[in-house]
């Protein structure tokens, strides 16, 4: 069986570029691409990010990377699609 498919975020800067970056976004609050990678990093990969990893490369404490590893809220499309826009408009 194949693998998740690669998120957005992923494809467009590569998970270096995103760590490096920091999960903080407006008013404190995580980016959802960021937990998209999140997501997908410890799906794909959870003997290379652990937990403590995770939290270590996004800046934030493991709480906060168990709460968007738990959670499964993903914005319908067109919200997501008029983010988007937003922050690419």
């Amino acid at each position: 069986m194949a693998g998740p498919l690669l998120p957005r975020a992923l494809r467009a800067a590569g998970p270096s570029r995103l760590l490096a970056r920091g999960a903080a976004g407006r008013a404190g609050r995580a980016d959802p691409a960021l937990q998209e990678v999140e997501r997908y990093l410890r799906q794909a990969f959870p003997e290379e990010w652990p937990v403590a990893r995770l939290a270590q490369g996004f800046g934030v404490s493991p709480d906060v990377i168990q709460r968007v590893l738990r959670s499964k809220f993903s914005p319908p499309l067109e919200r997501r699609m008029k983010q988007d826009a937003k922050v690419l408009g």
